[in-house]
């Protein structure tokens, strides 16, 4: 796990609030850590988001793998990184004394603001409901200062009535994140230039040819773009628009062969 630093000082503290860092839902939400304000030997990343449409950032590949099974999920419709708990200090009873003194910067006498590294809304039934989630490697889950820290938040999202967890490496299927990973980026094909009517006409034109059992996926592609007189990949392209929308299934849990038939994809009825 990378190790990174950044400076607390009041005017730092000021400028985050005064931003609004940590406020907001949706595509307005400001995360209290973005990669800017990080230095160290870490990989950061930045994503467009395409569940809230704006750029999310992460400090490890593990985080990034984990928005990528959030954002592909149904039933999530906001995803918050960094969150920080800073009304934490304000609840009484929450924290032991002592875990209170560490708290407390011994340099500028500020607080350290906790962040939990996702706040995930869901829609269930009709409703909407919060779950909260570190995400830390499995062999930093030994040291004292990370066990403290996640109790603070256990703690906190106890009280909010919230579900709280953690997500390790364990948990986090490698294959399944690639292929989400590899998709990703297909879900707006305005961003290719594509207009909505041309997605949804082309998209249909080659589902049409993908319920044809008998041709390797390579295959396929490669006709449609060229019956089509499309750039060399389009073909490609839309199969990766159409897995993201799900409108064509494959088992993400494997590697996409392409040179796979087309009897080994499910087909959206609609």
């Amino acid at each position: 796990m990378a190790k990174f630093q950044y400076d607390w000082s009041d005017a730092r503290l000021s400028r985050f609030l005064k931003e609004g860092r940590g406020k907001g839902e949706g595509s307005i939400y400001k995360p209290w850590l973005n990669v800017n304000d990080i230095s160290g030997k870490g990989r950061v990343a930045r994503i467009q988001g395409n569940k809230v449409g704006r750029i999310h950032h992460f400090l490890s590949d593990m985080q990034k793998k984990v928005f990528y099974m959030y954002e592909y999920e149904n039933n999530v419709i906001d995803i918050r990184e960094h969150y920080p708990l800073l009304d934490l200090l304000e609840i009484d009873g929450l924290l032991d004394p002592k875990m209170k003194t560490r708290l407390i910067d011994k340099k500028t006498s500020l607080p350290h603001i906790i962040t939990t590294t996702f706040l995930i809304v869901l829609k269930e039934d009709g409703k909407e409901r919060f779950i909260a989630r570190s995400v830390k490697l499995s062999r930093e889950l030994e040291k004292n200062s990370v066990i403290e820290s996640y109790e603070i938040q256990r703690r906190y999202w106890n009280y909010k009535g919230i579900d709280y967890g953690i997500i390790t490496e364990i948990e986090i299927p490698e294959q399944y994140c690639k292929n989400l990973e590899w998709i990703h980026p297909a879900y707006d094909l305005s961003n290719y230039g594509f207009m909505q009517e041309q997605t949804s006409a082309y998209g249909k034109l080659l589902i049409e040819r993908l319920k044809d059992g008998s041709n390797r996926l390579r295959n396929v592609f490669d006709q449609f773009d060229q019956d089509y007189q499309f750039e060399t990949g389009t073909g490609l392209l839309l199969f990766k628009h159409l897995l993201a929308k799900r409108r064509v299934n494959v088992d993400l849990y494997r590697e996409i062969d392409l040179d796979s038939t087309t009897d080994s994809l499910f087909i959206d009825s609609e």
